[in-house]
């Protein structure tokens, strides 16, 4: 399995957290980047985040659309280039809105552990409780 097909399918427990949200934040990234390069047209990325609170991955889902924005408002020479078969998208605002509708698009925010059961990455991001994370493990 090589590093594409590896995030093909991944799983962030503890999604909503500190470190999870970052992991997810820096997974969908590198996802999208992945999805936009020729090669990768016609696979699925699909980045599960998993919490115990809906209202949670609520709030992750506003802090990933704020960093994807501040992200491709640094990059936007290369979402060009990642984006020139896209003749609709002309206007820098119109990449940024497609690349932070593609980040937000891979990810699949749920409170179901089971979600997590094709992935062929997982990170664990949950509470430093050794009891919960050998019962969740």
């Amino acid at each position: 399995m090589n590093y594409t097909e590896r995030l093909e399918n991944v799983t962030v427990l503890g999604a909503a957290g500190k470190m999870g949200s970052g992991i997810l934040l820096l997974t969908a990234m590198e996802m999208v980047d992945l999805k936009l390069k020729p090669e990768n047209k016609d696979r699925q990325f699909v980045l599960n985040a998993v919490d115990v609170s809906h209202q949670a991955l609520g709030g992750v889902m506003q802090f990933l659309k704020a960093q994807a924005q501040r992200a491709a408002e640094k990059k936007t020479v290369l979402l060009r280039k990642m984006y020139e078969d896209r003749a609709d998208l002309i206007e820098n605002k119109e990449i940024i809105d497609q690349y932070i509708f593609d980040v937000l698009n891979i990810v699949r925010p749920t409170t179901v552990l089971e979600s997590a059961y094709e992935s062929s990455l997982i990170f664990e991001a949950i509470i430093e409780n050794p009891e919960l994370k050998v019962k969740l493990l």
